[in-house]
């Protein structure tokens, strides 16, 4: 796929009001943006809901998030299983408990250089790494009349072929977002109880072995490596 830094606007250009229409799409882009950029930490609860297509079931997990640009951050979750991801923006640790096992990557072996992910540590802008869509406005009642960005990586990826993400009018922040693999299984994330640019140490990225877990070697992962 061509590296172009460019924004591609997939509307109904047919419509009468389509400079209305693009205007509206750029404006929207371009405040979700700002929001984001302006967030330079924060912490959630999440729910993540996982959509099997092959097998027609939903997985439900719930937990807490804390994050910090750029590429820090500490998933805990607590149902439907305990596991814990770590990353100090150098290395991603995923530890199970139950298992008493710990997988340790560098993190430039799982994010390459223009990794669909990367918008979230605030190095690139929507338009650089995505194609974007601003879902028309009869699908955003559905949720609760929050506006929705339709994200196309322009690199290929066998794990995220689609994202879709949920942006309050009032803060102009995410609310949630879902990703789409190249099966079409969906993983949703709803946040709550959001909570941004506060005092966060640095140690909660830092995850330390504890006596008798076992670091073992992670499944080779793909977000968008060159």
């Amino acid at each position: 796929m061509t590296k172009i830094i460019a924004l591609s606007l997939m509307l109904a250009l047919s419509a009468p009001d389509a400079d209305k229409l693009e205007k509206t799409a750029i404006d929207t882009i371009e405040k979700v943006e700002a929001g984001f950029f302006r967030t330079k930490t924060f912490s959630a609860d999440f729910m993540q809901v996982f959509h099997d297509t092959a097998i027609g079931e939903e997985r439900i997990s719930t937990g807490t998030v804390i994050m910090a640009k750029p590429l820090k951050m500490k998933w805990h979750y607590e149902k439907q299983y305990e596991q814990m991801i770590y990353s100090d923006g150098k290395t991603i640790s995923i530890y199970v408990p139950k298992d008493k096992q710990v997988m340790v990557e560098p993190i430039g072996n799982i994010v390459g250089s223009r990794s669909p992910i990367l918008f979230l540590a605030g190095t690139y802008r929507l338009s650089e790494l995505f194609y974007v869509n601003l879902e028309q406005e009869e699908n955003n009642v559905r949720m609760g009349g929050t506006v929705r960005l339709v994200l196309i990586p322009k690199e290929e990826s066998a794990s995220v072929t689609k994202i879709v993400i949920g942006v309050n009018k009032e803060d102009w922040l995410i609310s949630s977002f879902s990703l789409y693999d190249w099966t079409n299984n969906r993983t949703d994330v709803f946040f709550t109880n959001l909570k941004t640019n506060i005092g966060i140490e640095e140690s909660i990225f830092i995850f330390n072995r504890p006596k008798g877990v076992e670091q073992v070697e992670m499944p080779r992962l793909d977000f968008g490596v060159e």
